[in-house]
């Protein structure tokens, strides 16, 4: 028997999806599908495919349109990220025909799709086989050019995903309330969270341990790093960025920059500094605003307190378990301010409620 693990990107990294190859894979032989290379001769298939799923998921879109103002009050405009989202859709039409024929010439035991238009492209060849859609991330409104269009349009195709498959997958209770509240109350959603980082036992530092904010994922904007470019520096700043570079217009003087396989480079700063992870990131997406990120997983394995900003979900939890403190976005920009609230906290304290955290989180007393 095998199992099919249909991707958009490659997996080099990408501890969500090893972990999936762990849970479902054991004795199996794995076969990875790219749909951004995977091709297939029939055109003329993949365009009757693209012109039907465009129109009727646009169409489910429209009629929810209602729904979707509960959860998003701002897009780009009217066609942002229209071009992106079309280049993936005929991507995933594409690549159906071509999984057809893979699913007809194999003995395939189950299908496991890593996004929405990984599962676009694979219900059409499941065949009675079990699948399961990974929605790790809130699809319709990430951190990137969203228009009203595009919207509807991945709204429309996830009701079309959520009617078909026998599991989807989210990283917290939020996410998996709203696939529920957009597609159906009975919806087959099971919250499994990003968890896949090894505990790692570290020794409290001394009291008067050095104060450092780390920094794990990839460089982008959005994440406020730029609240954390200033000079002089009032306390030590490590980033591990994961495969990009800094936006433009952040200097970053003074930062300790650490490996892309950084594990033990951060088990080495938690050894002997107080370290906060820094999970402040803007408001206005979605999926920034309720969404567990890595880092905090990350932050959760080590025993790391956090910094998050009010409004996000990230800071509900930070609140609710006493694992870090959180700061208006005000307040964040002003690391000073930050820096002079970290001195006055129990360091030991808050390092303990996230171990007890973590250890509730991986036997699946709490769900997030």
């Amino acid at each position: 028997m095998s199992c099919i693990f249909i991707i958009d990107e490659p997996i080099d990294g990408d501890g969500r999806i090893n972990k999936a190859i762990n849970d479902l894979c054991i004795e199996k032989n794995i076969e990875f599908i790219n749909i951004m290379s995977i091709n297939s001769d029939n055109k003329i298939s993949a365009m009757a495919d693209f012109i039907l799923l465009l129109m009727f998921s646009s169409i489910i879109g429209f009629f929810k349109i209602n729904m979707i103002f509960g959860y998003v009050r701002r897009g780009d405009g009217i066609f942002g990220g229209c071009r992106a989202a079309l280049r993936l859709l005929w991507k995933s039409c594409k690549a159906r025909a071509a999984l057809r024929e893979r699913m007809r010439n194999g003995d395939v035991d189950c299908v496991y799709a890593a996004d929405l238009y990984c599962a676009v492209a694979a219900l059409p060849a499941i065949g009675g086989r079990p699948v399961i859609y990974d929605s790790h991330e809130l699809q319709f409104h990430r951190n990137r050019r969203t228009g009203w269009l595009r919207i509807l349009l991945e709204v429309g195709l996830e009701k079309l995903v959520a009617r078909r498959v026998d599991e989807i997958w989210a990283v917290n209770k939020p996410l998996a309330r709203i696939i529920t509240d957009l597609h159906a109350p009975t919806a087959p959603v099971k919250i499994r969270p990003n968890n896949f980082y090894p505990a790692v036992e570290l020794p409290p530092p001394p009291d008067d341990a050095p104060l450092a904010i780390t920094y794990v994922g990839k460089g982008t904007r959005g994440r406020r790093l730029e609240w954390l470019d200033v000079w002089p520096l009032p306390c030590e700043v490590h980033m591990f960025l994961l495969g990009a570079q800094l936006p433009a217009g952040i200097a970053g003087k003074g930062w300790e920059f650490g490996p892309i396989d950084y594990q033990e480079a951060l088990a080495h700063v938690a050894r002997s500094r107080r370290c906060f992870m820094w999970t402040v990131s803007e408001l206005s997406c979605l999926s920034y605003r309720l969404a567990l990120p890595n880092k905090f997983f990350q932050a959760l394995a080590m025993g790391i307190p956090l910094i998050a900003v009010e409004g996000s979900y990230v800071a509900d939890i930070v609140n609710e378990y006493q694992i870090g403190i959180v700061v208006s976005e005000d307040a964040a920009r002003n690391l000073q301010d930050i820096v002079e609230m970290l001195d006055g906290l129990s360091y030991r304290q808050l390092s303990a409620n996230v171990r007890h955290l973590s250890r509730q989180v991986s036997y699946g007393e709490i769900k997030l």
